[in-house]
């Protein structure tokens, strides 16, 4: 999985190609969800894109600065099972947008 950002040029009329975010983060899914933010806390890195792809059941983060992948696990020390027959939908919560 690769990510390219592009960025609407008004006055060439076309989109033009970004090498970074500027410092926020992109927040993506597979459903159609999209935000950007500033990062505020220390396991939200600039210039990254977090993906959520709900066929998979994982979570990604993709740096744009040197263009690999991770797969994040949110709570890695849960002792609940995994049920790949659940379908629960995944959500991005932003409290304030900001981290504690």
């Amino acid at each position: 999985m690769q990510f390219s950002v592009f960025r609407w040029d008004f006055e060439g009329g076309r989109w033009r190609e970004l090498p970074d975010l500027g410092g926020r983060a992109l927040f993506l899914e597979d459903k159609g969800f999209a935000a950007s933010v500033v990062p505020t806390c220390p396991a939200v890195k600039g210039n990254c894109i977090y993906y959520a792809d709900h066929r998979e059941s994982v979570y990604y983060e993709f740096s744009l600065e040197d263009r690999s992948r991770s797969t994040i696990s949110l709570n890695p020390s849960s002792s609940l099972p995994h049920h790949p027959g659940a379908h629960v939908p995944k959500i991005w919560v932003f409290p304030s947008l900001c981290c504690f």
